[in-house]
């Protein structure tokens, strides 16, 4: 009987870690972040929603409604390329800078 009990313990503990695990943002490393914009590739939705802090379904969303970055079809995914995602960056930046100086 106590056997079964700790086996209990220790499944459950190991169920609730990998949850805490799956279930966290992740957040790349600062120069995997960089680099994910420097290189020749195109950038996948995975990719570019672990980089941004976004999920998967907001870039969907964004897709079909407007307002994020370029993106080419490719069979039935959409790729990004890194100077558009820049590109985007940099537009919502300054977006965000005159949207300051108004209130001001």
């Amino acid at each position: 009987m106590r056997g079964s009990r700790r086996y209990h313990q220790i499944v459950t503990a190991a169920t609730n870690l990998l949850r805490h695990i799956l279930t966290r943002k992740q957040h790349p490393p600062e120069q995997a972040e960089s680099a994910l914009l420097e290189r020749d590739g195109l950038i996948d939705s995975d990719e570019l929603a672990t980089y941004l802090g976004f999920s998967v379904a907001t870039l969907d969303t964004w897709a079909s409604r407007g307002g994020g970055p370029d993106f080419h079809k490719v069979g039935k995914f959409r790729k990004y390329r890194p100077a558009d995602v820049k590109e985007w960056l940099k537009q919502r930046r300054h977006a965000d800078k005159r949207a300051a100086q108004d209130v001001a």
